[in-house]
């Protein structure tokens, strides 16, 4: 089974040899009170190590032929390219929107599966599927667990509750998530990820570079002098455990082996006192939603920040940077 490394963009992120250490955690050492105080009220990341053993995915999923049997030969969206075109900018630039579609291509899921196992040096990559009834993975959602440590959380409001990707020498640019918290699960195999805290001045950077060139990825700090500035964290995610992404801190994500691989993101909403306007991401957030989508997610957003707004005058609680 080949296990040599796949890390091919990451290397390049300025100070990825100085990048700092994210916060580990056994996952039977943690608790749902020290889980929810330490970590989701600080909007800090932690490893959980050993935080999905128990789910049955563990087992079922490393096998191509349960995967196959439950599953069946549904059409699927493959992406055969690195995802690092930025979506924010797509929006309003063909050209970006043009690359995104032709780095898709319809596939039959046994003809991907085959692909997955046969080719090494191959991008393959079933992006982010959805398991929800209806859609072709949604008979893999029973195999999926909780967690001890998270209790009963809130729905997710944006993604999917659970989404998969399955892969082969995938990489996913600098991104964030916006509205609801996620647990990245590795199923099958081990990914690095970097990270990088939403503060004011990283975040206004990172966009402003990211919409005007379309992408994050190698950026020439020739041209951008502050990219080098970037003070990353770094974590390598092995099977079995779950990095907590929490909201607005941007992300880069790829795979440690060429063997192919299996992540879930586990989403559930965000606690509404989180959504701070001190915080450029929710800013940025606002701004778009109510200028795009006013009456739906637009107006919740708006009602978050005034929900914020009271639980702190009311509690005297505010919200604590991650780090000092």
């Amino acid at each position: 089974m080949p296990t040599s490394s796949a890390i091919q963009f990451l290397h390049r992120v300025p100070n990825y040899h100085d990048a700092l250490p994210v916060a580990e955690v056994k996952a039977g050492e943690l608790t749902e009170r020290q889980f929810s105080a330490e970590f989701v009220e600080r909007m800090r990341p932690c490893l959980v190590r050993d935080a999905i053993r128990h789910w049955p995915a563990m087992g079922l999923w490393q096998s191509p032929d349960y995967l196959r049997q439950k599953v069946g030969n549904p059409e699927i969206p493959i992406y055969i390219a690195p995802q690092i075109e930025h979506p924010a900018a797509a929006e309003t630039n063909p050209e970006l929107r043009r690359r995104i579609d032709d780095s898709s291509s319809p596939m039959l899921f046994e003809s991907f599966l085959d692909r997955l196992i046969s080719d090494e040096r191959g991008h393959c990559v079933l992006h982010a599927a959805p398991l929800r009834d209806g859609d072709p993975l949604g008979p893999l959602a029973k195999d999926v667990g909780g967690f001890a440590f998270l209790g009963a959380p809130k729905p997710a409001r944006f993604y999917a509750s659970y989404r998969a990707f399955i892969y082969r020498n995938s990489y996913t640019d600098w991104h964030f998530h916006q509205m609801d918290e996620t647990l990245m699960c590795q199923v099958k195999g081990s990914k690095e990820v970097l990270l990088i805290p939403p503060d004011a001045e990283s975040f206004r950077m990172l966009k402003r570079i990211g919409d005007q060139l379309g992408y994050l990825n190698d950026i020439d700090c020739e041209k951008f002098p502050e990219f080098k500035t970037l003070k990353p964290f770094r974590v390598t995610v092995g099977c079995g455990d779950a990095l907590y992404i929490p909201t607005y801190w941007w992300h880069a994500v790829e795979p440690v082996e060429i063997d192919w691989g299996i992540t879930l993101a586990w989403c559930w909403g965000s606690p509404l006192h989180l959504f701070d306007a001190r915080l450029a991401g929710i800013r940025s957030l606002v701004k778009r939603l109510v200028s795009t989508d006013f009456r739906g997610r637009g107006l919740f957003a708006l009602s978050a920040i005034s929900y914020s707004l009271l639980h702190r005058l009311v509690t005297g609680q505010l919200w604590k940077r991650p780090y000092p």
